[in-house]
């Protein structure tokens, strides 16, 4: 620790040592923030991405259409999706929420959700579990919480278990997920939910998608995906810049104190 004391000894008798000092901090502080720019990176990559998309010409999805999303590399999951309005119901009140109707395959693969129980079962995102507290004047929503729904008009009701679920499903509005069959899922005008096993950061399933005759409906968020991942690349190599140029002031510095002393 002799150095170290030495070292405290010159921070406070020069001037010099003291920048020099600031200079070995701020590369340190700049050093951490792009290691955690990286670490985020890696975690934006690493992790799935859901791709709404339809038909630019027609309706439905063609055979030759739903074989080519199968055989992109990234394809984790397809699902044919229906909108429909849910209407979920209770003495201490009531609220309406947009509903994905997805498969049951689907929902286990993206969201990771399995019920065994014969009963259907509701899945709402964060956003809109807490829009279901405020409706029905409830601090939590118990593990096994049933109660009327209406889904779309009127063409589906009865009692449904609700679940709260605060990861993996997105999150951006209030949102509800329920399974249901491929009868129901073939009347939702021929949208389609692909789920990607990482975030695509070179564009090719954009172009992969668009060569089938595909239109990205969500395109808006993949943009917004793909910005968060360009600021992050320009935070680190900013980081790195900045982390260079205070390594080069501090040698500068060490050189012309060593000289001096010389």
């Amino acid at each position: 620790m002799k150095w170290w004391r030495e070292f405290w000894r010159l921070r406070k008798q020069s001037d010099r040592v003291k920048v020099m000092f600031l200079f070995f901090l701020a590369g340190i502080f700049f050093l951490a923030d792009a290691i955690h720019g990286g670490i985020e990176v890696y975690s934006l990559v690493k992790s799935p991405a859901e791709y709404v998309v339809k038909n630019g010409a027609a309706d439905e999805l063609t055979s030759y259409q739903m074989n080519g999303i199968e055989s992109i590399p990234d394809t984790g999951a397809i699902s044919r999706q229906r909108t429909s309005q849910l209407a979920l119901k209770a003495p201490e009140g009531e609220m309406t929420v947009e509903c994905l109707e997805l498969s049951e395959d689907y929902l286990i693969f993206a969201y990771g959700v399995s019920e065994e129980s014969a009963m259907k079962t509701i899945y709402l995102n964060q956003t809109a579990g807490e829009q279901l507290l405020q409706a029905f004047q409830k601090t939590e929503i118990e593990e096994n919480y049933q109660t009327e729904y209406i889904l779309g008009e009127q063409e589906e009701t009865g009692m449904a278990k609700i679940r709260v679920l605060s990861e993996k499903l997105p999150n951006d509005t209030p949102l509800a997920f329920c399974a249901s069959d491929s009868v129901r899922l073939s009347e939702g005008g021929g949208t389609v939910r692909v789920l990607m096993k990482r975030k695509d950061l070179d564009g090719m399933n954009d172009k992969r998608l668009a060569t089938l005759g595909l239109q990205v409906v969500n395109a808006a968020d993949m943009e917004k995906t793909a910005m968060q991942q360009e600021m992050k690349f320009m935070q680190i190599k900013y980081d790195m810049i900045a982390l260079a140029l205070c390594l080069g002031a501090l040698f500068s510095l060490k050189k012309f104190t060593l000289s001096r002393k010389a």
